[in-house]
């Protein structure tokens, strides 16, 4: 087993975000050993730059000849009359080589499975999967790795990797939602743009009560990356597909540091300027860890601004003429001309600095600083020049059409040279061992134009030959091992040992880029077209599901089971007025999974007239397995008949359709989103007035946003 777990380390990834091209360039070449990106359609950050077509080829070459994973999101739900045109752009990604889908569709996801069967598939993390029995389900599902939710504990992870034989993928990084993801309606009944279709409006972002009781601070777990290696973590995953391409190098760089340093060592200290400038790069009011330790209560959300907040500066003094300010700085903080700075004032007024005269004792007269201020006034650095200016040395070109190269692969030279017959040199690269797919090191082999000529004067030595050979620089590779075989009292042009090194070398690259293009089978091409027309052609008559059964007295589960117990094992005379159906939240994650645990015989017995609805992968198979009828809850976020089709054959009845398929709102409150965090507020008012319920889940432990609407069933 310890030697499982060792080669299990072995294995770990970096996945870095990639919104654009210079963010490609920043991930890869800062020593990311993955990137995620999306392509022009059906992603969950839709207004990133994303790829063209071309682009996205171009960052697949990029990336593979570095041994870098290319991972597409295509991670929205996706309607019925879209299915047709999202298989045929998964069909081109597949066909261009990466390495794996990242999807939320399932239905969409067992189409891409029957035409793509050795195509790698990712679950997002807006697949909402937060226990071992979710996984289990996306493993049968066909999905190979589980995105887990960002609301996990260290010690849930443990149990998860323990007991799944799925790759597991963690937040360690970025951006957090404060509603499960996958379950927040909020952006789509607020301002009209799904989060679930790639349109986020971020209205957890705005402000409620005059506070912003909504916006987590962002994740960062720099300090713990030791334990997640030892809770089985096997990708680590930075968030910010919509972030700089400064922010993605800084990010990236850090986390590599720091994640090789511990497979090295076992342990490692973060440098303070290394924190300094995740802190300067991007933060929300400071960092969280999120759950991964404990709940983190008040201490989760930022408490001033939603924004990027930089790293504090010192105070106003007062305020001058032509636009200058006396400012004080904290001891240990510096600014330089090209600094980016904000007051935090009525307006929040600030520029970049243009005019610095050192006033001694930290009293500093800066400018050009438009708005009023006033002193006191908070000031803080937003962007810092010279750590922008670095982080784009790792991955600009040096000059126009030049490109230069952190990013190295190791290969091996086996140089020939034989009197009278032409040179041959063999390049091959180092296994990837990371990745248990591929045949084995990929290799070229590549013959001289010219023969090896007797010397008149003076033969060549193996020191020149080496020297040349060696010589990498505008290419992405590196010579870790050189043989060298020649005959003694030969004659070599040094031109002629160049031109073969970059033949060899680009011959290489066109072999591995070979290797990760694919053909689509026809036969499974086929077979998957054929299935979604029947699945579509049976249903295509029938009305979607209705978001709510008829007559139907939905009740928690475990108020249903408090409630049997109440009553000697009988429902009340009210609930048996109507038809009752105990329903588990689509997060049922803490002290309702326990329950459930603990008491599932006796609600297995005591659900066997009524069945269950259930709202998450999570719970579906055991109930299934134990024989209990399974309803489908909205939580599925079933939005095409494929997704419904999918359900069904695994034993789902009557799997309702998703809220986002609602376009009537007078149907009753409509739960906004479900979320860790327990808002001490009853009533959030938005900056229009609209007033917002918060109540909690009958367990207490979770709390839900409501719409505002009559309420139909119980929470």
């Amino acid at each position: 087993m310890k030697g499982d777990k060792e080669l299990r380390k072995k294995d770990l990834e970096l996945l870095a975000p990639v919104g654009g091209k210079n963010q490609l360039r920043a991930a890869v070449e800062n020593g990311a050993d993955a990137v995620y990106l999306g392509g022009r359609i059906f992603n969950a950050r839709i207004k990133a730059d994303n790829f063209s077509d071309e682009e996205l080829l171009w960052a697949l070459d990029y990336s593979h000849i570095r041994n870098v994973k290319v991972y597409a999101a295509l991670n929205t739900l996706i309607m019925d009359d879209e299915l047709m045109e999202a298989y045929e752009y998964a069909k081109f990604l597949y066909e261009a080589g990466v390495d794996a889908l990242i999807l939320q569709d399932v239905g969409f996801a067992q189409l891409v499975r029957r035409g793509m069967p050795d195509l790698r598939l990712h679950l997002s993390t807006q697949g909402t999967i937060y226990n071992s029995s979710g996984v289990r389900m996306a493993e049968e599902l066909g999905f190979e790795r589980v995105v887990l939710a960002r609301e996990l504990a260290l010690e849930d992870i443990k149990e998860i990797t323990r007991e799944c034989r799925a790759d597991i993928e963690v937040f360690v990084h970025g951006a957090l939602c404060i509603s499960y993801s996958g379950q927040c309606q909020m952006s789509r009944f607020l301002g009209g743009r799904s989060g679930n279709r790639g349109l986020c409006a971020q209205p957890c972002r705005l402000s409620y009560n005059g506070q912003y009781p909504l916006s987590p601070k962002d994740l960062c777990t720099i300090d713990s990356l030791g334990d997640l290696v030892e809770a089985g973590v096997k990708s680590f995953k930075i968030e910010g597909r919509m972030k700089t391409p400064e922010y993605v190098a800084v990010v990236t760089g850090i986390y590599r540091k720091y994640l090789d340093r511990y497979l090295k060592d076992g342990h490692y200290k973060v440098d303070p300027e290394e924190r300094w400038a995740l802190n300067q790069v991007f933060n929300r009011g400071g960092f969280t860890e999120g759950y991964l330790f404990q709940n983190p209560g008040s201490k989760l959300i930022t408490e001033e601004l939603s924004k990027h907040q930089g790293v504090y500066l010192g105070k106003v003094k007062q305020q001058l003429k032509n636009n200058l300010i006396d400012i004080i700085v904290d001891s240990g903080t510096s600014l330089k001309l090209g600094d980016g700075i904000e007051i935090r004032s009525d307006k929040l007024p600030g520029n970049v600095v243009t005019y610095i005269e050192d006033r001694g004792a930290g009293n500093l007269r800066i400018g050009d600083i438009k708005g009023t201020v006033s002193p006191g006034d908070r000031i803080f650095k937003i962007t810092d020049k010279e750590l922008n200016r670095t982080a784009r040395g790792t991955y600009e070109p040096l000059t126009e059409g030049v490109e230069k190269y952190r990013k190295k692969v190791p290969v091996n030279m086996i140089f020939t040279a034989k009197e009278g017959e032409k040179m041959i040199l063999n390049v091959s690269e180092l296994q990837d061992r990371s990745d248990p797919f591929k045949q084995g090191p990929v290799t070229a082999t590549v013959e001289s134009d010219i023969r090896v000529e007797k010397a008149v004067k003076r033969s060549i030595q193996q020191e020149e030959i080496n020297k040349q050979l060696s010589k990498t620089g505008s290419v992405p590779y590196a010579v870790q091992e050189l043989e060298i075989n020649i005959d003694n009292g030969i004659s070599i042009p040094v031109s002629a040992i160049n031109a073969l090194r970059r033949k060899a070398l680009e011959e290489l690259s066109c072999r591995k880029l070979d290797q990760s293009r694919r053909l689509i089978a026809h036969i499974h091409d086929k077979a998957a077209k054929k299935w979604m027309k029947e699945v579509l052609a049976v249903s295509i008559h029938e009305p979607r599901k209705a978001r709510h059964r008829s007559g139907t007295n939905y009740i928690p589960m475990y108020d249903y089971m408090m409630s049997l117990q109440n009553n000697n094992g009988r429902i009340s005379e009210e609930e048996q007025a109507v038809r009752t159906l105990p329903y588990i939240y689509n997060i049922s994650k803490g002290r309702l999974d326990h329950f459930i645990r603990a008491n599932f015989k006796e609600i297995v017995e005591a659900c066997e007239e009524t069945g269950i609805s259930i709202g998450n992968l999570g719970w579906i198979k055991e109930f299934i397995h134990a024989g209990v009828r399974i309803y489908g809850d909205y939580g599925l976020n079933i939005v095409n008949r494929l997704s419904e089709a999918t359900f069904e054959a695994l034993g789902v009845q009557e799997p309702l359709w998703s809220l986002e398929i609602i376009e009537d709102r007078r149907g009753g409150d409509i739960p906004l989103m479900i979320t860790e965090h327990i808002i001490p507020e009853k009533i959030l008012v938005c900056r229009n007035g609209k007033e917002y319920p918060v109540i909690r889940t009958s367990i207490g432990d979770k709390c839900i946003i409501l719409s505002g609407d009559d309420p139909i069933r119980k929470f």
